[in-house]
């Protein structure tokens, strides 16, 4: 080895390299002599190469070979670990919060309903709202056609390659993916490409510190990307968090709408669909009730229309009002306004047009919900026996067994909404009482004005029991002149009402004599108001014909009680001062105990 030695004019060659190089070739004589092969022995090792050259240590055969057995125990590895648990699911957020699966089938379906492999208890969350399916060496997701369809990071999608850490949100709820795969997430990470540095046949290529330098840029390259990719990711799912906060669609919104257009509140059920149709476009529920609003707002029209000329001519108000469907929500305020006759006729002119058009089974149908509202209809009874001797008597039971169910299963619904609703009310937080008015300025008028004005009122409509009721409010008001004004004219109305009544009796001299008291008491109550009502007790010739007429008008019948009832409701707004006059013939021609006695002075109390 003297050639190594310095000044003999050769190349001077590193130390530790010599003794590197010297255990591979070590290394490689122990390998061939394990295989059967003598080593040779006779042989000195070659000189080392200068800098500048390459030494070749292995044949290329057996470097290859090595290479080639290391891949293939690689490659067996992971097809081991291919059906063990190479990802999972993580809820991150709600009641479910926490909850995870394994994956370890090609495919899982998550959603709401309790047969899914993934179970999210979530109103948000459809029945069946996404799968994740393995495809080769990656998992995808895939919406199953859910109501509100999901997103990945933030991102509307339908189907998507996962990576690990990517967040799926279904509905209201975040489910993180987790790739367990080792090999799997080193290639499906959301971060900066591997540099790769291409090998040579040579074993050393640079110097080590060179290598060293290059290693430290790669990770420092490698955590700085990943940070970013990191906070980009929680800004996105911070967003999302945010938007469903605020743009959360559940039952209780749905139920909300329902309630809307079931009280005919039409303008704000529809700005209500659309207000949410912006956050979940496409939404089938938000779509239906859309339809079902601008249908209710057509026969609204026709409805307002055929009430507004129903007094005036019904045979033309019957053509418009006998176009609105059974199913509308107007259609009982329809029932309410023409009166059951009408309703019958027209009941009776559908079922005919039916049998005319051979829809026997629809007439019968149409025939057992009229029976059920009206079991005493006579002609319509008349009908049924003779389209029941025609489809005979099984049929017709099949047929009316069928409109019972139909009839059950919507009311059912109906009393799962209203269930809902009273739940949803219960739970709701109640609101902050409201603030006690605070004592009027002087001059000025509370409440008590409001229940004096409307004590004349019903007064003048000779509800005088309603009146005295007005005038003990208005005797409460804190305003010391209405509240004497009121508790002197309470005096006066309980005089009025007992001479009232007891010159109904009068005759003679004794009814001009109590004329004159109602006067005079008229006159203290409302400025003599009332003196054409009190001069028309004296009117007739004889009290037998004011009691004559007394009696005719408490003769009035239901059905004409009701028609004047259904007049006045529909002018009460349109002409308020003949509405009242048709209520008062209502409670001067009716017995107390009569339905539309009492209805005529509620509406009246209410105007």
């Amino acid at each position: 080895m003297d050639e190594n030695k310095q000044g003999t004019g050769k190349p001077t060659i590193d130390k530790e390299y010599l003794k590197k190089l010297a255990e591979k070739i070590k290394a490689e004589k122990a390998k061939k002599e394990s295989m059967g092969k003598p080593a040779d022995s006779g042989t000195t090792p070659p000189p080392p190469p200068i800098a500048s050259i390459t030494p070749k240590l292995l044949d290329d055969d057996d470097e290859e070979e090595d290479m080639a057995a290391e891949k293939t125990a690689i490659i067996d590895l992971a097809a081991l670990s291919g059906h063990s648990a190479d990802a999972r699911l993580t809820i991150l957020d709600g009641k479910d919060e926490g909850k995870s699966i394994d994956i370890t089938r090609e495919e899982i379906i998550a959603g709401r309903s309790l047969d899914n492999d993934f179970v999210i208890s979530d109103i948000s969350v459809s029945r069946k709202h996404f799968k994740v399916v393995r495809e080769g060496d990656h998992y995808a997701v895939a919406d199953m056609g859910s109501g509100n369809g999901i997103k990945v990071n933030g991102s509307k999608t339908a189907n998507a390659t996962l990576y690990h850490g990517d967040v799926i949100i279904a509905g209201a709820r975040q489910i993180r993916f987790e790739i367990l795969n080792e090999e799997m997430k080193e290639k499906f990470s959301r971060k900066a490409d591997k540099i790769e540095i291409p090998m040579d046949e040579s074993p050393v290529k640079a110097k080590s510190s060179a290598l060293a330098w290059v290693a430290i840029l790669v990770v420092i390259c490698g955590v700085g990307a990943g940070f970013y990719l990191f906070k980009k990711q929680a800004e996105q799912i911070e967003s999302v968090k945010q938007e469903q906060q605020v743009f959360k669609l559940g039952i209780e919104d749905i139920d909300k709408i329902d309630e809307m257009i079931e009280k005919k509140d039409l303008k704000d059920a529809e700005k209500n669909v659309q207000f949410y149709l912006e956050k979940v476009p496409g939404n089938k529920q938000l779509t239906e009730r859309l339809a079902l609003i601008e249908k209710e707002k057509k026969v609204q029209a026709d409805f307002e229309q055929g009430k507004m000329i129903f007094a005036q001519n019904k045979d033309d108000a019957e053509k418009i009002l006998k176009k609105i469907p059974e199913d509308s929500i107007f259609y009982e305020d329809v029932k309410t306004l023409v009166g059951p006759e009408i309703i019958s006729k027209w009941a009776v002119d559908e079922i005919k047009a039916l049998i005319a058009e051979k829809k026997e089974d629809d007439a019968m149908k149409k025939i057992y919900g009229v029976l059920i509202e009206n079991p005493g209809n006579e002609e319509v009874k008349k009908i049924q026996l003779e389209l029941t001797s025609k489809l005979g008597e099984d049929k017709v039971k099949k047929i009316q067994e069928k409109a019972a169910e139909e009839k059950k299963a919507i009311a059912e619904q109906k009393e799962k909404r209203l269930e809902r609703r009273k739940i949803a009310n219960a739970n709701r937080p109640k609101p902050a009482p409201k603030p006690k008015p605070q004592p009027v300025d002087s001059g000025m008028a509370d409440s008590g004005q409001a229940n004096l004005d409307r004590a004349i009122e019903l007064y003048l409509s000779k509800d005088f029991d309603s009146a005295l009721s007005k005038l003990d409010d208005a005797a409460q008001s804190k305003d010391k002149e209405i509240s004497k004004k009121a508790s002197l004219m309470k005096l006066e109305l309980t005089k009025f009402k007992r001479q009232w009544t007891k010159s109904q009796k009068d005759k003679g001299a004794e009814l001009r004599a109590g004329i004159d008291k109602l006067l005079k008491y008229d006159e203290k109550i409302s400025g003599g108001q009332m003196s054409s009502d009190i001069q028309a007790l004296n009117s007739s010739d004889s009290s037998s014909d004011v009691k004559s007429s007394k009696s005719a008008a408490k003769k009035l019948s239901d059905d004409k009680a009701k028609e004047l009832y259904m007049q006045a409701r529909s002018i009460k707004n349109e002409n308020p001062e003949k509405a009242k006059e048709l209520l008062n013939q209502i409670i001067d021609g009716t017995e107390p105990s009569s339905k539309y006695n009492g209805k005529a002075k509620d509406l009246l109390n209410g105007m």
